[in-house]
Parts: C-alpha cells; structure tokens; sequence
C-alpha cells in the first residue's frame, strides 16, 4: 500500500506482494467494503482505524496478511 495514514477522504493503493501463485484475492477494507482485484484502490471516507485483510488462495489453501490504516 502507497500510505498507511492521512485524512479523510484518504485514498489507498493496495499492492498484493504475494508468493506461490495466488489464484484468487480477497480484499476487506474493514470499512465494509471489499475487492476481488488483485491491486485495488479504496477511498476511506470517514476518519478511524481500519483494518484491511487480504485473504489469497489457490490449489494448496490460503492465507491472509492484516495492515491497519488510520485516518482523521
């Protein structure tokens, strides 16, 4: 991701650093929102702390990687 904090409206560029092949990505902004992009962008409207969750997968399971975001 391109930041981590800043004020609302905070726009994020997330970047999936994955290994071994993801077949498919899941993205929870924490805000109730979510993408199945690999790389998306989301707008944080309203100040708070956000957790994202990228949950990858493929043929041998999945994982997931936890980042917080901050806005005021």
């Amino acid at each position: 991701m391109n930041t981590s904090y800043g004020s609302a409206p905070l726009t994020v560029n997330f970047t999936d650093m994955s290994f071994r092949d993801p077949a498919t990505w899941s993205w929870d902004f924490g805000d109730g929102a979510g993408s199945i992009l690999q790389n998306p962008n989301h707008t944080f409207m309203d100040p708070g702390t956000y957790q994202v969750t990228l949950t990858v997968s493929n043929m041998k399971g999945q994982n997931s990687a936890f980042k917080n975001v901050f806005v005021w």
